[in-house]
């Protein structure tokens, strides 16, 4: 989660992570949750955390505390721009119909959805319990409870399949045998649902391009960008 926010904080060198991460942090730590209505600190310690502000030194000027303070309330502010924008909102009911996402694939030809089953009810907390769908001959859920994020609408993955899983931004590559693989970050899912991509799963073939563009390293900027026109080429 860390990775992806410092990502997606637009840092120009990921470099000087280590410089931004203490302060990243905190800004994760004390930033409230909409759900809980408390601060990652509140829920595990009881209390708020203390500010940079409050824990200066006497002999710390009046224009550094404010200049800390000012940090810490735009990381703040920064982080929830980047989740709003990010996270989509599905309301689900008793007797709807839906997917489950598959947490762990095999490979990337491997299903990202089982079941359908059918949503039995929702706990005060939020989570979705299932049961099995009966009258399709559906197979018998998991004993676990479920996120909103990690179900579909069965409708919804019938008419627009790809919108369940749309490109936020890819942050990584590899290359194994001249054939690269990208890091990518789904649009409305948390950084743990990051996963690796080959070539042929974009619906898109500019982004893998855009994105090796954005490579620093001329060298592995060079030569990930031979590796997709060999792929794009290949019949």
């Amino acid at each position: 989660m860390v990775k992806g926010a410092l990502v997606k904080m637009g840092l120009s060198a990921l470099t000087e992570w280590d410089f931004h991460l203490p302060l990243m942090q905190l800004a994760l730590n004390s930033r409230k949750n909409r759900g809980l209505l408390m601060t990652p600190a509140q829920v595990m310690f009881g209390r708020e955390m203390l500010p940079p502000q409050v824990l200066t030194a006497p002999a710390m000027s009046l224009t550094a505390e404010l200049t800390a303070a000012h940090h810490l309330s735009d990381y703040q502010a920064q982080l929830c721009r980047q989740f709003d924008s990010s996270y989509k909102i599905t309301y689900f009911m008793p007797g709807d119909r839906v997917l489950a996402r598959v947490p762990v694939r095999a490979s990337s030809d491997a299903a990202k959805f089982t079941s359908p089953f059918v949503v039995e009810r929702i706990n005060r907390s939020g989570a979705i319990i299932l049961c099995q769908d009966v009258e399709n001959g559906g197979e018998v859920p998991p004993t676990c409870n479920f996120a909103p994020q990690q179900l579909i609408h069965l409708e919804q993955s019938l008419t627009a399949p790809d919108d369940a899983f749309e490109v936020d931004f890819i942050y990584d590559h590899k290359l194994h045998h001249g054939a690269p693989s990208f890091k990518v970050h789904w649009h409305g899912y948390l950084n743990t649902e990051d996963s690796w991509v080959t070539l042929t799963d974009f619906s898109d073939p500019s982004l893998p391009t855009a994105y090796a563009h954005t490579v620093k390293n001329d060298a592995n900027r060079k030569r990930l960008l031979k590796a997709i026109k060999q792929v794009s080429d290949s019949p």
